[in-house]
């Protein structure tokens, strides 16, 4: 967390208390001349690509189906193949509207939705394209970028889904009018995901809010659970729960200490969108002393472990670590309860009338009983659809860390005794029970955590497929340092299709084989 701006609450306070903020007054004074001093870096190729944009859009009205699905991704997404995920094509009446159904996913669309480019309603019929992207090979394909800048950090995105929205009209692109809802089946458990929209012009995605996952109950007489299955179900539930009460907003303790920062909201989503948030320090903790106060330290950052958060205070010689809690005063804490019962009071009664029936159905069971299923294994991620283009859900994560080593990529033909050694400009790291696509543009380095499982694969210059299995990447020792080889299986042919992609790259067999 680069940027630190602190303050002292200045609540009841004693006279040691004013000397202590008198100190904490200068640090903030230090941290204010940082902040002036640090710059914003802006891609230069912005304008270029916005250039190239309207030349596109220029062409875009006397083309066909097939460049117009071209167009729609080029100028923004880097696709590793000359082929893409595929579009749903609906027709849809502007002055009626319509409900679509994307396999599992719900398109929700109002009367008169749809006006063009001089804000005049569409009469007639809307060619609507859709598509979703659910797993690492949906996102390489597509060449959707899987990273997130934020306080001059990149992050990888860890998806729960995403999809792409355009309209149409005789060839020509339409605006939205009124908003569209999109219920998104999502296969990816967990409240800790963001709502994102991609900015062709910048090529980058802006952050929309907070994404929680809405439950899809069924009536599937033909579906059954067995005991496993009804366990498994309640530590879904009982995960879901606690990750719900864990954004419940503290109220500020009576005299406490405490401290105000800026807080990334890519490190830390679950209180970024609380306002004027204050962190109280633990005045129990060992570490603690009203001496810290008088110190002036060179930065202070916040540090989020198991249970809490901790307070890293650092200066030239020393670093000094204290337990705090993010809180709330009195009237900022009124309006995050309102909101957070308002978000949160149906989904946690439905997880909780479920609960109950799955314990009232467990304690009947014996090895041979089961139960109807009346559980999808999906979850709903709603969206509000105010442009055309593309929106996730996912969670900004750093790179992977525990292990780094120099990479040397070679293959050898079948039935060759010759070695040959390969480049990439960019590698994909994909990581057990993480569905995230990990873009590596450094190629001559690979961080990883030695704990877990991995598959790397590539493109070469031919148009084939270099992959290294999980199988191959456990054998690289855990202390080894310097540069590994690493030995790539690849196609004997130029990959031409998706489903040629989808049965080199079957995830689950790549994790899996031994």
């Amino acid at each position: 967390m680069e940027n630190s701006k602190i303050n002292i609450n200045r609540e009841e306070m004693t006279n040691e208390e004013i000397e202590r903020d008198n100190n904490f007054d200068k640090l903030l004074k230090k941290h204010s001349q940082i902040q002036r001093g640090r710059k914003l870096k802006v891609g230069g190729m912005a304008l270029v690509g916005v250039f190239l944009l309207g030349l596109f859009l220029v062409s875009f009205l006397t083309k066909e189906k097939t460049e117009i699905k071209e167009l729609l991704v080029e100028n923004s997404f880097n696709k590793p193949f000359n082929f893409d995920i595929e579009n749903k094509e609906y027709l849809v009446n502007n002055q009626k509207g319509d409900i679509l159904n994307f396999n599992n996913s719900i398109i929700i669309i109002p009367a008169n939705a749809f006006e063009d480019s001089n804000g005049n309603l569409i009469e007639g019929e809307v060619k609507l394209t859709y598509r979703e992207f659910h797993n690492p090979v949906d996102f390489f394909v597509s060449g959707i970028p899987m990273t997130y800048d934020s306080a001059g950090y990149e992050y990888h995105f860890e998806s729960a889904g995403m999809f792409e929205m355009n309209g149409f009209q005789n060839g020509k692109p339409v605006k939205l009018a009124k908003p569209i809802e999109v219920k998104l089946a999502s296969f990816q458990e967990g409240n800790y995901f963001n709502k994102y929209y991609f900015d062709k012009e910048k090529n980058k995605w802006n952050y929309i809010s907070k994404d929680v996952a809405e439950l899809v109950f069924s009536n599937q007489e033909d579906s059954i659970l067995d005991k496993k299955q009804v366990e498994k179900e309640l530590v879904t539930i009982k995960k879901q729960i606690k990750e719900i009460e864990k954004s419940r907003p503290i109220l500020k303790s009576k005299n406490s200490t405490c401290i105000k920062i800026e807080v990334d909201s890519m490190e830390f989503p679950e209180i970024v969108n609380f306002k004027n948030i204050l962190f109280e320090i633990d005045k129990k903790d060992e570490n603690f002393s009203p001496e810290l106060a008088k110190i002036e330290w060179d930065d202070i950052k916040l540090s989020k472990k198991e249970n809490g958060y901790e307070l890293l205070f650092f200066d030239e010689f020393k670093r000094t670590i204290i337990n705090a809690k993010p809180v709330l005063d009195n009237k900022e804490f009124a309006k995050a309860m309102k909101n957070y019962e308002e978000k949160n009071t149906t989904t946690v009664d439905n997880l909780k009338t479920r609960q109950r029936e799955l314990l009232s159905s467990a304690k009947s069971f014996s090895n041979e009983t089961a139960i109807a299923a009346s559980m999808t294994n999906y979850v709903y991620r709603l969206f509000t659809v105010n442009n055309f283009g593309t929106y996730n859900s996912d969670f900004p994560r750093r790179l992977p860390k525990g292990q780094m080593i120099a990479t040397l990529f070679t293959y050898q033909k079948e039935g060759s005794k010759k070695i040959d050694t390969l480049t990439f400009s960019t590698v994909y790291l994909v990581e057990e029970n993480r569905n995230a696509l990990y873009n590596l543009r450094n190629t001559t380095t690979i961080s990883f955590n030695p704990n877990n499982k991995y598959v790397l694969w590539a493109v070469t210059n031919k148009e084939e497929l270099a992959v290294f299995s999980a199988k191959k990447f456990r054998k690289i020792p855990k202390n080894f340092a310097g540069t590994y080889t690493f030995e790539l299986d690849i196609s004997d042919k130029k990959v031409f299709a998706l489903e040629q992609v989808k049965k080199q790259l079957d995830i689950k067999k790549l994790f899996n084989d031994i």
